[in-house]
Formats: C-alpha cells, structure tokens, sequence
C-alpha cells in the first residue's frame, strides 16, 4: 500500500508500477483460463479483466489482515470466497458465445 501511494505521488514510478502489474495480470490471466478451460467453464468477462479483479480482491482482503489484526476470518476470506467470485464471472463452456 505505501508503495503504491508513493507512485501516486510519483508518476514515473506509477508508470513502472503500472507495467508490472500488467505483467502480472496478464500470467495471472493465462493461469486462470488454463484452469477454467480444464473445469469445462469460460469467463464471462476477459480473463485479464478476472485477473485484474482477483487481484483486486486479494489486495483488499490482504489489505484487511492488517487492520483486523487477530480476526482469523479474513485470512480464510480469500479461500472461501475466491472460488465463488470466479464461479460468478464464468460460466459452462457449452454456453459460450
């Protein structure tokens, strides 16, 4: 979090920050459509927009283990509801298109 309101602060280093996100989002991505293709489902939405929200959830959640110190909940949260929110942002590949 500190690194990321100091590239707010700092657009070459927001610039740096934002490539390698995408990096990121993008193995991510390729990660997630391996795996939902295995499952026989497709993404609802592109699996770099999945990608993007996953990481998302993870950082907010992981964002919360900070302040909910001692809440043994939120380090779970992301097991428990990880596979629903993909679950909820594909669906069965004999429904694509």
């Amino acid at each position: 979090m500190e690194f990321t309101l100091h590239a707010a602060r700092h657009p070459e280093v927001a610039r740096a920050l934002a490539v390698h996100e995408e990096r990121l989002n993008t193995g991510i991505a390729g990660v997630l459509a391996r795996c939902l293709e295995r499952t026989g489902r497709a993404p609802e939405v592109s699996a770099l927009t999945l990608a993007r929200l996953v990481a998302a959830f993870f950082e907010g959640l992981t964002a919360m283990e900070v302040t909910h110190t001692g809440d043994r909940d939120t380090p779970a949260l992301v097991h428990r509801a990880l596979p629903h929110l993909v679950r909820a942002l594909s669906r069965p590949e004999e429904q694509k298109g």
